[in-house]
């Protein structure tokens, strides 16, 4: 952009005329070649009037300066392409300021302003300035502001239009809907431990795309992720001449050397065996964690020396010679497949993020690419990650999750690494239960750790009723409400309702589950698989009614 001053008018002040005469005055702006056009002098508050500015690149200013020195500006008020004056932003801008901007009193193209009196050794000047932009230029500017991010692309498209605007626009809003918050949910996958309003943890350790890491500290570790406001506190331990680094009292690596880090002026500083260290965040760098010999900040909750700040290396997941002790190691290690194979592929390395290569370490995080665990029955009995374990005892967070460990067919090491699994949940494809499943997985969480999730649905209006579905889920749920669990007729259960409402609950059976036919072989009790006058409803997936237990 090139922007050229064409001139100045000066307003000083005496005391020969009152200043009411002032708003009778009209005063142009300085055009370029112009001299310096002195204006009548008063004392105090004047009104001058001013006429809009008419070039589409024109712009007036008038400015408060050093009569002296030319310095200390501050723009009072200003009209540029054809707009009415009005204040600038900043000092004047202010209520009580004393600069009035009036359109109402002149013409249609000229305003009233009313100055405030001047300080001894300042001025107002008028000054003028035109600016020349390029099209691709003002294109990119358009963009810019109009969308997401002008690309070269998108700035050529517009500058091969003579950048019509006013098309571009007609043509946007002839596009489908789209949602910026959908196309960034649908790519994202954060770390996510304890369950919170809007989700829990997604694939459990031996289902599709569960994920895992080779250091045993995570950044999560450093946050107070449980909305409890507890913090997570490290200790480790000597047992058998081995180092036990535990979080919260629970196992999640053994190092055969003794655990030394540094203060912040590099001095080595051991950590004391058996001291509760708290896990620190630092504020938007808690990331920095993830990766084995990467910083760990740790810092004791006592006033003694060992309130120091200590900077640790992150260790590398290990249960060497811990394997068979369930004291220490509550679950069995889970079979992974080959790292670095199509079923457990490496993710998130250096190549991928080449401006954080210091702490984004090549084959440091796996996926679990394969559904051959989840018929397996290596998970029976592992947590569902999705409500907490309560912890007892005094000085003990309300909460926790235990780590799980899996090996590699090659032998490598890893912790299970949970992370938050977005499901789609669109205007054209709701889901069809509405959150109702993690709403039962996390209902009483708020009593041990985190928070339970809510039902993810609304109600219906009329930007999304052409995509509503009605829903047979029976753990389905609506805005606000809690879905009702399912409770199988049993013996067992029907006693229990009986114990619990002190009143009798039956259960009819021997109802007939084929059409019975008379002797001229005619229907008269039909099927419910074959009638909609049944007081009997069919589960959806059961389409042939081959399992008469989908009849409730």
């Amino acid at each position: 952009m090139n922007v050229h001053a064409l001139s100045t008018l000066i307003l000083v002040w005496a005391s020969t005329l009152p200043s009411n005469v002032y708003a009778q005055m009209t005063y142009a702006c300085p055009s370029a070649g112009s001299t310096t056009l002195p204006i009548s002098p008063a004392d105090g508050v004047i009104t001058i009037r001013l006429p809009r500015v008419s070039p589409s690149n024109g712009l007036c200013l008038l400015t408060r300066q050093n009569a002296s020195t030319g310095g200390e500006r501050v723009t009072a008020s200003r009209s540029y392409a054809g707009r009415d004056w009005e204040r600038s932003p900043g000092e004047f801008a202010k209520t009580g300021s004393g600069l009035v901007v009036d359109c109402t009193q002149g013409s249609a193209l000229e305003c009233d302003v009313t100055l405030p009196a001047l300080k001894s050794g300042f001025e107002y000047i008028l000054e003028s300035h035109t600016y020349d932009i390029s099209e691709e230029a003002e294109s990119a500017r358009f963009l810019e502001q109009a969308t997401f991010g002008a690309t070269r692309e998108t700035i050529d498209a517009m500058t091969s239009s003579s950048n019509d605007f006013a098309s571009w626009v007609e043509d946007q809003l002839a596009l489908p809907v789209g949602s910026h918050r959908e196309f960034y949910r649908s790519r994202t996958n954060p770390k996510y431990e304890f369950p919170y309003k809007v989700g829990a943890t997604g694939p459990r350790p031996c289902e599709l795309h569960s994920r895992w890491r080779r250091y045993a500290i995570s950044s999560l570790d450093g946050l107070s992720n449980r909305k409890t406001g507890w913090y997570k506190h490290l200790t480790v331990e000597l047992k058998n001449g081995k180092y036990l680094w535990k979080v919260d009292g629970h196992f999640r690596t053994v190092t055969t050397t003794f655990p030394i880090g540094h203060d912040l002026w590099g001095t080595e500083r051991p950590l004391v065996l058996g001291h509760r260290y708290r896990i620190m965040h630092k504020q938007g760098q808690s990331w920095i964690a993830d990766c084995v010999g990467c910083p760990v900040s740790v810092k004791s909750s006592s006033g003694d020396e060992t309130h120091i700040e200590i900077k640790l290396d992150n260790p590398e997941v290990s249960v060497a010679g811990i394997e068979g002790n369930a004291n220490i190691l509550p679950f069995s290690v889970v079979d992974l497949p080959v790292f670095k194979s199509k079923d457990l592929p490496t993710i998130e390395n250096a190549d991928d993020y080449p401006l954080f290569s210091d702490y984004v370490k090549p084959f440091e995080n796996a996926l679990l690419n394969t559904t051959a665990l989840e018929g397996s029955n290596q998970c029976d009995g592992l947590p569902t990650f999705r409500k907490p374990f309560p912890l007892d005892g005094s000085n003990s967070p309300p909460g926790y999750f235990p780590t799980v460990f899996g090996r590699s067919a090659d032998g490598i090491v890893f912790a299970y690494d949970p992370h938050l699994k977005f499901y789609e949940n669109t205007v054209d494809n709701p889901l069809i239960d509405g959150g109702g499943q993690l709403v039962l997985d996390t209902y009483d969480v708020d009593e041990v750790a985190g928070k339970p999730v809510l039902c993810q649905n609304v109600e219906r209006s009329f930007l999304n009723e052409d995509g509503c579905k009605l829903s047979f889920q029976p753990n389905v749920c609506s805005p606000r409400e809690t879905p009702n669990e399912v409770i199988e007729i049993t013996e067992a259960n029907l006693n229990g309702i009986n114990a619990l409402k002190g009143r009798k609950l039956y259960a009819l059976t021997g109802l007939p589950f084929t059409d019975d036919v008379d002797t001229s072989g005619r229907s008269y009790l039909k099927s419910p698989c074959v009638t909609s006058t049944s007081r009997w409803v069919r589960k959806p997936d059961d389409a042939v009614c081959a399992n008469t237990a989908n009849l409730g």
